[in-house]
């Protein structure tokens, strides 16, 4: 059961509790054995979900609520007031459901071992930020706001990729450093800086 169950993880990234109740159901064990599968499968290293599409409805638990205090129904507003062609994007983002509690450190060991749903969780998570970002550096460096959100997009792949969970460091500030980080090397070489002589000064 638990080598069937592995080869559905390895393929969508996780596994379901229908999943698990599937494979139990085919191989006529009994259902008990849930809790011991489950176990097994956690002490693996694999993801749990209770269903395959994660429904979030407005009055649902508290563990599904946005929990920054950013209004970043503004910040996409603004967003889209200096590049309307960002109208498709920005809707898909808003359509990401927020991270569970601690979901995203619960995650970022898995996609170390090379989970790649874990790895898109954490990436579709972080888009938000990087708009929030973004849009702080168009402001800052005179660039357009859809470049800057494209090289904030790769500082977040790159931080998932040097990130070290054994450290004290926390993904939650790791990652917005290589965002803006990556967004600031990129707008230097478009906006390079002069110099002045002291005797011109």
């Amino acid at each position: 059961a638990v080598s069937q169950l592995l080869g559905v993880s390895t393929s969508k990234g996780y596994v379901t509790f229908d999943d698990i109740l599937e494979v139990i159901d085919i191989l006529e064990l009994p259902i008990d054995d849930v809790d011991r599968i489950s176990g097994q499968l956690l002490s693996i290293g694999c993801i749990i979900k209770e269903t395959d599409k994660q429904m979030l409805e407005e009055d649902s638990s508290e563990e599904f609520s946005d929990r920054s205090k950013l209004d970043y129904e503004a910040i996409y507003r603004e967003a889209l007031a200096l590049d309307s062609s960002l109208d498709s994007y920005i809707k898909y983002v808003q359509q990401i459901p927020p991270p569970a509690l601690r979901e995203a450190e619960n995650l970022i060991y898995q996609a170390k071992d090379g989970n790649d749903y874990a790895k898109t969780r954490i990436i579709l998570m972080y888009l938000k930020v990087v708009i929030r970002i973004a849009l702080w550096a168009s402001k800052k460096y005179k660039i357009p706001v859809a470049e800057a959100i494209q090289n904030g997009n790769i500082g977040l792949v790159i931080a998932i990729n040097k990130f070290d969970p054994s450290s004290e460091n926390k993904f939650s500030t790791y990652a917005p450093w290589w965002i803006r980080q990556n967004i600031s090397r990129e707008a230097t070489t478009m906006n390079p800086l002069i110099y002045f002589p002291v005797h011109i000064k």
